[in-house]
């Protein structure tokens, strides 16, 4: 792979801190899947945390809505979001880069 230059070489060694100005939306567990998505609707976001008595414990991404709610049942919406989300996120300081952050997510 070559090595990136100009502007992408810089937006890849963008500390992630950098990237967002938008304040993070962190939801506990046991909130409805309907409601989440209802609120990521509304505040036009891709992404919430969800959080277990504070503690980040994982996230859900319009990429969850699409792959892991069965919307053919017409229930989903009242699915607890903690059966939905995807668990056990990797936490980066606000230090590292988005080219790193890029390679976590690509590893899955």
């Amino acid at each position: 792979m070559e090595e990136p230059t100009g502007f992408l070489d810089d937006l890849l060694r963008t500390p992630v801190r950098n990237i967002s100005s938008q304040s993070l939306l962190c939801l506990p567990l046991d909130r409805p899947v309907g409601e989440t998505v209802r609120l990521m609707q509304n505040d036009n976001r891709g992404a919430v945390l969800g959080t277990d008595e504070g503690r980040l414990a994982g996230s859900f991404t319009e990429r969850d809505v699409m792959l892991r709610i069965d919307h053919n049942n017409p229930s989903w919406h009242e699915a607890p979001l903690g059966t939905l989300m995807s668990e056990k996120p990797v936490r980066l300081s606000g230090d590292a880069t988005l080219g790193k952050a890029l390679q976590l997510m690509q590893q899955g």
